[in-house]
């Protein structure tokens, strides 16, 4: 390879990198909404182009979103009922996908790619053979998170960031997205699945997560990434909601012992180098202000402090809570109450305690009965403030201040 190639190369690489930091198409934060509805847009006459308030990808005209919605819902109802339909993908709003797309060369920054050009293969236009039932199945997915977040914001559970929770019982919803993703990723069983950006080989679109994310920490039961990307190697395009190119999801398991399906749109997965630097970036960055919240590490401020506030009673009282002898986490606030090291911000995270586990906790001293007062009034404050916050029958299987949708509600 002589000197001129290697710079060429080098120069269309930086060129890739500065497009992408340029491109207003592709930005990390999601706009507030402004008039409450998820998808609020304006469009600008002179260039024929769409804005929407909170961000979805300009090249998705309004038409794409009502169909991706209605298709989503479709989908959703079919998995529910156990429709054979559901098994039926076509591409049809994905069609022309790389419309969507937000540079000038079709294929992403991986790994793979990288040796290619390398080793002297530029790829102005994608070289690999079109397999439109992998798209369809990518379609089908989008369509599915579409379908989730209308659901969410007709709720009222209004975000932009954040994750929804499905109680998924029978784990129809997890089951079915799990196997778009072995589909995509061209393997048989979730062991078979690579680690996005770790591995070299394999399919970028969908690939395993377990053990690399901050979500369900210590309690996963599976974790996997899917990224809005109609070929292997090309990059992922912003058709997610509020123009996210990648969604985390899988089983995990709730302090209380309860099994969950965990779903989160994200800015970008980890499948590319560009990718992986956006996740990255988007990780450590501010959150930006007018965001609209529902993350299930956060509980509330207010509520924190009223139970860090009833945490430290119980511990003025513990001698009449015998049941709780045992119980570690109880046991563990104990002692950082005694060493001076607990205070309100302990309770505003879920990491070693969620909403679900502290209703069964109030539970338990409701069975003894015979409650002091002091404890009894903070009891009825924190239950007020808990059922002021979201739905009472929710309650058991909340983890934090995410969307939570129990099985009758869809």
């Amino acid at each position: 390879m002589t000197k001129v190639n290697i710079c060429k190369k080098v120069i269309l690489l930086l060129s890739l990198w500065v497009i992408g930091l340029m491109n207003p198409g592709v930005g990390f934060d999601a706009m507030p909404a402004s008039r409450g509805e998820l998808c609020e847009y304006q469009i600008n006459e002179s260039t024929n182009t769409v804005s929407y308030e909170l961000g979805h990808a300009s090249t998705l005209y309004p038409q794409d979103v009502e169909s991706l919605i209605k298709k989503g819902y479709e989908k959703l109802s079919d998995i529910s009922l156990g429709n054979d339909r559901a098994n039926s993908h076509d591409l049809t709003i994905f069609r022309n996908y790389n419309r969507h797309n937000p540079y000038y060369f079709k294929n992403g920054v991986t790994l793979t790619n990288f040796l290619e050009w390398m080793g002297g293969y530029i790829y102005l236009s994608s070289s690999a053979a079109t397999d439109e039932k992998i798209q369809a199945r990518v379609e089908t997915f989008v369509s599915i998170i579409w379908a989730l977040v209308q659901l969410s914001w007709q709720r009222g559970d209004k975000f932009n960031r954040g994750a929804i929770i499905i109680q998924d019982k029978d784990k129809k919803i997890h089951d079915y997205l799990e196997r778009l993703v072995l589909f995509c990723a061209h393997v048989e069983q979730p062991s078979d699945l690579n680690n996005g950006i770790y591995t070299i080989w394999g399919s970028n679109i969908g690939y395993n997560r377990l053990g690399q994310s901050s979500h369900f920490s210590g309690r996963q039961l599976t974790h996997y990434g899917f990224d809005a990307r109609f070929e292997s190697k090309s990059f992922a395009l912003p058709v997610l909601p509020f123009g996210k190119e990648h969604v985390l999801f899988g089983r995990g398991i709730t302090h209380r012992g309860e099994e969950v399906t965990f779903i989160k749109p994200e800015e970008a997965g980890v499948a590319d180098f560009w990718s992986l630097w956006r996740h990255t970036y988007c990780f450590f960055a501010p959150i930006p202000p007018g965001t609209l919240l529902r993350r299930e590490k956060d509980v509330p401020p207010k509520i924190a402090t009223e139970i860090y506030v009833l945490m430290k009673r119980m511990h003025t009282h513990r001698r009449i809570f015998p049941c709780f002898n045992h119980n570690e986490k109880i046991q563990h606030i104990y002692q950082k109450i005694e060493t001076g090291d607990l205070d309100g911000l302990y309770f505003e995270t879920t990491k070693a305690y969620d909403i679900s586990w502290f209703m069964m906790i109030l539970s338990q001293i409701a069975h003894k009965g015979d409650v002091p007062d002091d404890i009894q009034t903070q009891i009825n404050t924190i239950k007020e403030l808990l059922i002021s916050e979201f739905d009472e029958k929710s309650l058991f299987l909340r983890s934090g201040n995410e969307v939570l949708l129990l099985d009758r509600e869809w």
